[in-house]
């Protein structure tokens, strides 16, 4: 069985002419982003969907707005066609022009790349780091002049 996807199950259920709203979506669905749904199927594939603004009370009885979308109509799409298309050729790799090149470093030149292996290599005089407050942080942030 093929899994279908949450905004095929979002299409569907507006094609089959019922309205749908945030909450609903969520619970039908799971589904959070039904906002970003109905923008896609709008702009990218045409349809014409109408927005209702209803108004309810929430939990609290205090009133809240909400969106219920109903879809006026969609365009037929096309049948997915049987015929494999032809793929388009592989343009060349910008790379191919360096897979000759060696790119080893010589034994006598990995030893100046090499890192350290412990904190005394880097710090021979031990770690010295004073910890500043938040606000000394702050004043030097405010002071900053763009130069160390």
């Amino acid at each position: 069985m093929k899994k279908i996807s949450k905004q095929k199950m979002i299409e569907n259920h507006l094609k089959s002419g019922k309205t749908l709203t945030q909450k609903q979506c969520f619970e039908l669905y799971g589904h959070l982003r039904l906002s970003a749904v109905i923008f896609e199927l709008r702009h990218d594939r045409g349809w014409d969907i109408k927005t209702h603004d209803k108004q309810a009370l929430d939990r609290h009885k205090r009133m809240c707005s909400f969106a219920e979308y109903e879809l006026i109509s969609a365009p037929s799409e096309p049948e997915p066609s049987k015929k494999k298309e032809k793929e388009p050729e592989q343009a060349e790799m910008p790379f191919d022009d360096f897979k000759d090149i060696d790119f080893t470093i010589p034994e006598d030149e990995e030893k100046k790349y090499e890192l350290p292996k412990n904190a005394e290599d880097i710090f021979p005089d031990g770690i010295k780091i004073k910890k500043k407050s938040f606000w000394e942080r702050m004043s030097d942030w405010i002071n900053y002049d763009g130069e160390k």
